[in-house]
């Protein structure tokens, strides 16, 4: 019984020390945004690097990596334009809310035509 009071005063004293842990975790809204288009530069910077696999006469290995990069740059355009989505019209644009839904459809037409493309490969 000792031991567990021991533990317990211990447990009691570090979340005091260490204070609320939501106070710790708060994320403000200028630090969302920032995420927001970090995300979608990198996701540009990756379907960008798509397109150039894919623009001279490529290789059937060139297309599966370009479609790979489509799908995480549209991944991350999902995911930039949802934060922006979150954050709502008050601090974002509603045309770069849907720049991220047109990026995304981007990817996923890039990638059928790839899919289409090496499935005549065969």
């Amino acid at each position: 019984m000792k031991n567990v009071s021991v533990y317990l005063l211990a447990f009691v004293l570090a979340i005091l020390l260490t204070g609320p842990i939501s106070a710790q975790t708060q994320i403000t809204p200028e630090q969302m945004l920032a995420d927001a288009n970090s995300k979608i530069r990198v996701a540009q910077d990756v379907m960008d690097r798509a397109t150039k696999l894919v623009s001279d006469n490529p290789k059937k290995e060139e297309l599966k990596t370009a479609m790979y990069l489509y799908i995480e740059a549209g991944k991350m355009f999902q995911e930039g334009g949802a934060i922006l989505k979150y954050l709502g019209p008050k601090r974002v644009n509603k045309t770069d809310i849907e720049g991220c839904d047109k990026a995304v459809d981007s990817c996923l037409g890039a990638v059928r035509t790839i899919q289409a493309a090496l499935r005549g490969r065969k």
